[in-house]
């Protein structure tokens, strides 16, 4: 007699004889191991899995839906919470970020005070002055129309005295931006174009391969006979304002007021004069150095805040000091560092207001040697 039953593993027919009951064998087809069954013995066969049709829903059971509900919630509640610590650090970065670029302005404006010391050092304690038409009498208009010139003159690369002028120049003399004299750091070497950006102005600084055969901002080649060119995109390449040097009164150097301002953050007024953004209104009345910052503000530098809400002006003195001034207010007599006096022996009071240089009045000089008149 034979035995048969089936293999557990795989399900395959097996036939031994009776005698090897009870003895190891193989499965001929899967060569699983196993022991044959004694005579009327079963063998037990595997269970097929059950398939459960897919019902387009995840079935969890109920004693884990709580803790999905908990996880869920969690992760909710950890969102939340980093989106209101964002909300309360933001400013905070912001701030610190601000405070950053002013920190970076002021150290442009110290190099900028050391490009001047060296220069002074050269030129016998003289500061750059472009050379102009000659102020005869004393006036509150020089003979220099310098808004709205930037990039004026500026000369021809590989011609290094292409864009030099003289007092004798005539008309070409009374043409000449303030930041001609910025520009002169660069032609010696001591000041690169960058350090004349401030990082919040939104500015960008020259490209000029070879900027020392140039004698302003500007880009390419503007010949001394060629028309005024439009300054509006060369206003962007310089970040600060320069004393007007171009009058009887008020001329940068070392030998006046050490209290007295050669250098700044650039003023609201030439952003509309070389631009065309709009000026500011003039101060109303009631306003006074007393007034609080914020009373101040469509009258400081757009560079730190934007137009008609500047923070306040980075300010270097003739001593070489650099400060923060939330208003624009310094010198001795803390007049406004972006108008002129409106009288010669203004006092305190009056220094705050006065005239602003615009296109139509392009050729505003300091009444007096302690007059800031910061341009643009």
């Amino acid at each position: 007699m034979s035995i048969q039953f089936r293999c557990p593993a795989c399900g395959n027919g097996i036939e031994i004889a009776d005698d090897r009951a009870g003895q190891p064998v193989e499965c001929p087809r899967c060569a699983t191991a196993m022991m044959a069954p004694a005579p009327g013995e079963t063998v037990p066969m595997p269970v097929a899995p059950q398939v459960i049709p897919y019902s387009g829903r995840i079935e969890v059971p109920r004693g884990d839906r709580w803790t999905l509900w908990w996880i869920l919630l969690w992760c909710c509640g950890g969102a939340a919470a980093l989106l209101m610590i964002a909300a309360v650090l933001h400013p905070a970065i912001v701030r610190v970020h601000v405070l950053s670029s002013r920190t970076v302005c002021a150290a442009n404006l110290s190099g900028i005070a050391k490009g001047l010391s060296i220069y002074a050092v050269d030129g016998n304690q003289g500061l750059p002055i472009a050379a102009h038409w000659p102020e005869q009498v004393a006036t509150a208009t020089g003979q220099v129309n310098y808004v709205g010139r930037i990039g004026s003159k500026r000369g021809v690369a590989n011609q290094p005295k292409a864009g030099e002028t003289s007092e004798v120049d005539g008309p070409d003399g009374r043409e000449i931006s303030t930041t001609r004299n910025l520009w002169t750091l660069v032609r010696m070497g001591s000041v690169m174009p960058a350090s004349f950006i401030c990082s919040e102005a939104g500015d960008q600084k020259n490209e000029e391969d070879y900027p020392m055969d140039y004698w302003d901002f500007g880009s390419g080649d503007v010949p001394k006979a060629a028309a005024q060119p439009q300054s509006g995109a060369w206003y962007k390449q310089v970040s600060y304002g320069y004393q007007v040097p171009y009058g009887r009164y008020g001329r940068p150097g070392y030998q006046g007021d050490p209290r007295c301002v050669l250098a700044a953050d650039k003023g609201p007024f030439g952003i509309a004069a070389e631009s065309g953004a709009s000026a500011p209104p003039r101060p109303p009345a009631g306003l006074s150095a007393k007034s609080s910052p914020d009373d101040w503000r469509p009258w400081n530098s757009p560079n730190h805040g934007g137009i008609g809400k500047g923070e306040g002006q980075n300010i270097l003195f003739v001593d070489g000091r650099v400060e923060w001034a939330n208003k624009p207010l310094a010198g001795p007599k803390d007049d406004n560092i972006y108008t002129q006096w409106p009288r010669p022996d203004a006092t305190e009071a009056e220094a705050i207001f006065g005239t602003a240089p615009s296109r139509l009045l392009p050729n505003l000089t300091p009444q007096a040697d302690t007059d800031a008149l910061i341009y643009p």
